[in-house]
């Protein structure tokens, strides 16, 4: 980074970690953010379509010119040191010298994998650290407790600036109380109450922040999950002192494709695509599709990687899928379709995300429900095929 111009030294930062949420999370605090006048820089990780996803400031993706140059020096960088780095490394370094670059005054950058070794981690200028739920994940690597996986998450916090905590579990309060951060935990600094359901999904709240009441705020996304999504993100812009309306505005506007993306297929069918890919994010989908589609069948088509617990997701499915077909993600950590079919009671194995989608719509009929989740190598040619078809 020394050789780029040393940018995560000085850019200031919000740093995002967690389990599940911290995508959404980083989406609803950008928007806040640009929302309120403050050019923002957001670095999300994976992307859906394309790697330029990744980086954008204001909500607009960085232009191929920009990716292409930055790129060559992150790869210039390279050669002159004799390093080398890892895909996500490299757009990571790229972000921060876009950002940086393009002067913005705060940039938002989401962990790819735990928080303490994670790339984005090496940000110096930390103004806030932000921490979404922590559950079971990546066990091989980040550890086979909450507490461990806590532990790896917690690294993200610097010692006597604001924490937000919405992780669920005591190690990242007792970690920030520790380090002399003043920390906001959810539940306890700062809730919500008057949580109702506007129909479809979509849910309207109010926040509470000590003094501070924020009524009638309705995230852009849908799920009950995203009101704690953009609690957080609320939280942390009322820290950095955004006013009520834009901390509103910046969430009923922010968006995260692949979340919860409903499409009519007519004839009072729906297709459903969901990034939910381990047990916490299932859960969640599951009691969504049980929750407004009741009765529908629901035809499945699922694609996950071997190292998530893929066996108690298709527990948690299985009593509400009608029927599965399973797809292997295009990745060198894939799970086989074959043996992730072998643990739902009435699945089948498809070559290609356009072979399950024919054989499940041959079968459906009115009033069910067409519903694709898993990894994003599975949301992509969903996303892709909802929008030819459905849009």
């Amino acid at each position: 980074m020394r050789e780029l111009g040393s940018p995560h030294e000085t850019l200031p930062v919000i740093s995002v970690a967690g389990s599940n949420g911290k995508g959404s999370a980083c989406n609803f605090l950008s928007s806040i953010l640009s929302e309120s006048g403050i050019r923002t820089g957001l670095y999300t990780s994976p992307h859906i379509f394309r790697y330029a996803e990744r980086i954008k400031i204001d909500g607009e993706e960085i232009s191929r010119r920009d990716f292409r140059e930055t790129l060559r020096r992150v790869r210039e960088a390279e050669r002159n040191t004799g390093e080398s780095l890892s895909v996500f490394e490299k757009l990571t370094a790229a972000a921060l010298m876009h950002f940086s670059g393009s002067r913005c005054v705060y940039s938002v950058m989401e962990a790819g994998l735990g928080g303490r070794l994670d790339a984005t981690n090496l940000c110096g200028n930390k103004n806030i650290s932000l921490i979404t739920s922590i559950s079971l994940e990546h066990t091989r690597i980040l550890g086979s407790s909450v507490e461990d996986i806590s532990r790896e998450k917690a690294g993200v916090i610097r010692p006597g600036y604001p924490v937000i905590d919405g992780s669920g579990t005591p190690y990242i309060r007792e970690s920030a109380i520790s380090a002399g951060s003043r920390v906001y935990t959810y539940g306890r600094e700062f809730k919500t109450a008057g949580v109702r359901s506007s129909g479809g999904g979509e849910y309207t709240y109010d926040l509470f922040m000590g003094k501070k009441v924020i009524n009638d705020i309705s995230p852009g996304m849908r799920g009950e999950h995203q009101v704690l999504n953009s609690a957080l993100a609320a939280a942390a812009a009322l820290v950095l002192g955004i006013g009520e309306e834009e901390v509103r505005r910046g969430i009923v506007h922010a968006k995260n494709p692949g979340r919860l993306d409903i499409f009519d297929m007519g004839e009072e069918k729906r297709f459903i695509v969901d990034a939910a890919h381990n047990p916490a994010g299932i859960r969640v989908l599951d009691g969504y599709i049980r929750s407004y589609f009741p009765g529908s069948r629901v035809f499945l088509i699922i694609g996950l990687y071997r190292d998530k617990d893929y066996v108690r997701m298709a527990e948690i499915l299985d009593e509400t899928v009608f029927r599965a077909w399973t797809l292997a993600p295009d990745r060198e950590r894939s799970l086989p379709a074959r043996e992730l079919s072998g643990v739902f009671t009435d699945a089948s194995e498809a070559g290609s995300f356009s072979e399950a989608a024919a054989a499940a719509l041959d079968g459906m009929e009115r009033g069910d429900v067409l519903l694709a989740c898993g990894s994003l190598s599975i949301v992509k040619p969903a996303l892709s095929y909802a929008y030819e078809k459905f849009t």
